[in-house]
């Protein structure tokens, strides 16, 4: 067989495969409906970027929940959120979620949508950065708080105080925004716990060798149609990841 028919049988399977995801989830959500915990155990069953934004985009009408969509919207990787703002549009995603701690943007400066997100951003990371250094002022140390992180202007790092004049330097000189806006103390917590939690299990794993069983929240049962799906998924993404 040659390299050329190789190549059209991995295409070949690659699409059947994302079909039957697509199929799969958007019978599942013509008629049901689910919980954020829901949609993240469908994130964790599915491990190509194209099938879990198609995840994302479907079920997310389908979340009853929405308070706690961030949750799920945060287990997509920076290229990943970006396209499900750009699917799903980037104000409807921006109002849903509520707040951009820990969350990636690349924003177009001529959108005007895009570049209102970008604003409230700069002036919320400005307001948070000045309150750190003031608290941290307060009491006798110095701080170089940082809520922009990695910061890109015309897909360029760039490093500027996040001080009242950003937002004009920002406006003025950048055609495009890229960053992640930082966690909150709560969230960087939340994260530390897990680091050490998963460190605990993994040692008694090792210790007692055996599997130990994580513990997770309080969660409502998958519905039949819901645990469908999740066999659905699991049958689909068990076959080659295109």
């Amino acid at each position: 067989m040659s390299l050329n028919a190789v190549a059209r049988e991995v295409n070949e399977c690659a699409v059947r495969r994302a079909r039957a995801v697509r199929v799969a989830l958007q019978r599942f959500a013509s008629t049901e409906s689910l919980h954020v915990c829901h949609l993240v155990s469908a994130l964790c069953l599915l491990h190509c970027s194209q099938d879990r934004c198609n995840a994302f985009v479907v079920l997310w009408s389908r979340v009853v929940d929405r308070t706690a969509l961030k949750h799920a919207y945060q287990m997509l990787t920076g290229p990943e959120q970006e396209r499900v703002m750009e699917r799903l549009g980037y104000w409807h995603v921006w109002t849903a979620l509520g707040s951009p701690h820990n969350l990636y943007f690349n924003l177009k400066m001529s959108q005007p949508e895009q570049k209102d997100i970008a604003r409230e951003c700069v002036r919320a990371a400005v307001r948070e950065s000045l309150k750190a250094k003031a608290d941290s002022k307060a009491k006798g140390y110095g701080s170089q708080a940082q809520f922009l992180v990695g910061l890109q202007g015309n897909l360029k790092p760039v490093s500027i105080p996040e001080d009242d004049k950003m937002w004009s330097m920002c406006e003025s000189n950048f055609t495009t925004m890229s960053f992640k806006y930082g966690p909150t103390a709560e969230q960087s917590l939340l994260r530390l716990n897990g680091c050490v939690t998963a460190i605990q299990r993994y040692y008694h794993m090792y210790c007692s060798s055996k599997r130990v069983r994580p513990s997770t929240p309080q969660q409502p049962p998958p519905t039949d149609a819901q645990q469908g799906l999740r066999n659905q998924l699991q049958e689909s993404s068990s076959v080659l990841c295109g």
